[in-house]
């Protein structure tokens, strides 16, 4: 239980630090972009260090939604409570969408494949 709410905390955190080390303009110019990534190389580096610890923290947690839901539907059980602070996880999304819904989306996808891929290994 502990450990879900230290991912969820770390999750939300990684993600909105994601977010506001790597700003997209509402003009998105791709020269200019790319160009930022040059001239600001560290800044460039701690959002991807953000970005892949959100990645993984996130995706475990939808891993274990998957998992535990499926097993809990096949067993006939009621769902338990690890299972539902997991959802929770639906919340840190919605926060970061609120907080830049362009780096979300992006964040959003690469983690459903994440889940989506680590799955079958």
């Amino acid at each position: 239980m502990r450990e879900i709410l230290i991912k969820l905390i770390i999750g939300a955190a990684s993600g909105y630090l994601f977010i506001m080390w790597l700003p997209v303009k509402s003009t998105l110019d791709i020269g200019m972009f790319f160009v930022d990534l040059v001239v600001y190389p560290i800044k460039f580096l701690a959002a991807s260090i953000a970005f892949t610890v959100a990645l993984i923290v996130n995706g475990s947690l939808m891993k274990e939604i998957m998992i535990n839901t499926l097993r809990d539907m096949k067993s006939e059980t009621s769902i338990r409570k690890e299972t539902l602070l997991c959802y929770s996880v639906i919340f840190n999304f919605t926060f970061l969408f609120h907080v830049g819904w362009i780096q979300a989306l992006v964040f959003l996808c690469f983690t459903l494949v994440y889940v989506m891929i680590s799955l079958y290994f």
